[in-house]
C-alpha cells in the first residue's frame, strides 16, 4: 500500500502560484508465477501481471512544472519464455 502524498496539480493563472494536493492512498498489487521445464528440459515459462487492480495511480510531480501530475501506467501483463541449452 502507497500512503498518501502531495504534489503539484495546477498553477494559478492570476498570480502564478503553484497549487498543492493531497492525493488519496491505493494499493499496488503485482502477481508473478514461473514453472520450469514445461514440455522440454530448460524451458522457463514466467507470467506476472502489474498493478492487478488497475489502480492507475499518479505520478506525483514533486516540483513546480507548470503541468498536472502524469497518469500512471494500467494494468500490464507480461509473459516470458526463457530456454537454457546446455
Amino acid at each position: 500500500m502507497i500512503g498518501e502524498g502531495d504534489g503539484y496539480i495546477v498553477f494559478d493563472t492570476v498570480t502564478y502560484d503553484p497549487v498543492v494536493d493531497e492525493f488519496d492512498p491505493y494499493l499496488l498489487i503485482d502477481f508473478s508465477a514461473v514453472y520450469n521445464n514445461l514440455f522440454v528440459k530448460g524451458l522457463m515459462v514466467s507470467v506476472s501481471v502489474f498493478d492487478l487492480l488497475n489502480s492507475k495511480p499518479p505520478i506525483l510531480q514533486p516540483y513546480n512544472g507548470w503541468h498536472p501530475p502524469y497518469p500512471g501506467r494500467s494494468r500490464e501483463i507480461v509473459l516470458k519464455l526463457l530456454l537454457h541449452m546446455k
